[in-house]
């Protein structure tokens, strides 16, 4: 989900910034191009075959300087699962030098791409930390519940124990009150006859 809005606003950035630079029917392919290109990876394709296309939209972008401006919008789920290398998508990006493309917004793409690549980087790394965490917090219900169990079965033994002590105790003072009974008993006739 993360992934999407990260995607939604640099669509915009790409957008906004394409806008300043042509507005015309391919500006409006190109887009709609790129966002078919990323959500190709988020539908669960095959790799390889997303990689592929996403190079081709690189090689277009050298016969149509405005999609320049998607590269970076098609290019960050490369590198959010690391499918490429640094140099894979700057190779593009020295083509449309302000020798070549007069406008001032050149370097736009490439300011996006630094952003794109951090972003990326940025969502993967909070995406494992977010996994670490969900562990530990099942790890830590599963803990408390074992918790749970051993103290209730330790309440459970305290009780028993509590009642074999009272048991064995109740026993003890009966033995000794029939001790005691019966050495009055027997104490008893001996006594009398004696005062005889």
């Amino acid at each position: 989900m993360r992934s999407l809005q990260y995607k939604g606003i640099l669509g915009i950035l790409c957008l906004l910034l394409t806008c300043q630079y042509d507005i015309s029917g391919k500006t409006v392919f190109l887009f709609l191009l790129a966002v078919f290109c990323f959500c190709l990876t988020d539908l669960g394709s095959e790799k390889p075959a997303t990689v592929i296309f996403i190079y081709a939209f690189g090689i277009l972008s050298l016969s149509m300087p405005a999609a320049c401006f998607f590269l970076p919008l098609v290019s960050y789920d490369l590198w959010r699962y690391h499918l490429c290398r640094w140099h894979c998508l700057f190779f593009f990006f020295p083509l449309y030098s302000p020798f070549l493309h007069p406008s001032p917004l050149w370097f736009c793409p490439f300011v996006l791409c630094v952003f794109v690549c951090l972003a990326a980087v940025y969502e993967k790394k909070l995406a494992t930390l977010e996994e670490q965490m969900h562990k530990l917090m099942d790890d830590s219900q599963e803990v408390q519940n074992l918790l749970k169990e051993k103290n209730q079965m330790l309440l459970d033994n305290q009780t028993y124990h509590i009642r074999v002590a009272t048991l064995s105790e109740r026993n003890r003072i009966a033995r000794e009150i029939h001790d005691c009974v019966g050495h009055l008993l027997i104490l008893l006739p001996v006594t009398t006859l004696s005062m005889m």
